[in-house]
């Protein structure tokens, strides 16, 4: 089993590989960043966000460590290429998966969504999950950049910046 098992996941390593060349050359491919995102939130946080009230209770990373990291990179290349009103769908989900990683590790108490701990720092002392809340963090900034992006304001702050160079 485990020869097949390693197999398989060396294909599927070259399928992937060969989906990310692909994505990365055609810029007009649209990804699908809610599907995506969705395989790195809890259930939990899929069923509340259904029923409208959403509990901070039970945010647990629950995806393991190969799907969050080809989810991040697929969502970084799709990101670049979605719309402001895509963005802005983004940003709940982008937030609360953040909220997972800081969470994550801190032991909970019984009904209560704080421990003692306010946050953890387990994403800064793991090489990994330093990467993963960074790129989340970029994720979250690059979304907020373009739901805030205003082609007007960004013509007057050319003009103002070519005024004062001249």
């Amino acid at each position: 089993i485990n020869a097949m098992h390693e197999s398989i996941h060396k294909k599927l390593i070259e399928m992937l590989t060969h989906t990310m060349k692909r994505v990365r050359e055609d810029r007009n491919c649209q990804l699908p960043c809610v599907a995506i995102l969705e395989l790195l939130l809890p259930e939990e946080h899929r069923q509340q966000q259904q029923s409208e009230t959403v509990e901070p209770n039970g945010l647990v990373v629950t995806a393991n460590p190969f799907t969050i990291n080809l989810s991040l990179a697929f969502l970084t290349l799709g990101v670049n290429r979605s719309s402001p009103s895509a963005c802005s769908d983004l940003l709940p989900g982008l937030l609360t998966f953040l909220a997972c990683l800081l969470l994550e590790g801190l032991p909970q108490k019984e009904g209560s969504f704080y421990s003692d701990n306010c946050v953890g720092i387990s994403h800064i002392l793991d090489a990994s999950r330093k990467m993963r809340f960074d790129q989340t963090c970029h994720l979250i900034l690059r979304c907020l950049e373009y739901i805030s992006c205003n082609p007007l304001e960004k013509a007057a702050i050319r003009r103002a910046a070519d005024s004062s160079s001249s």
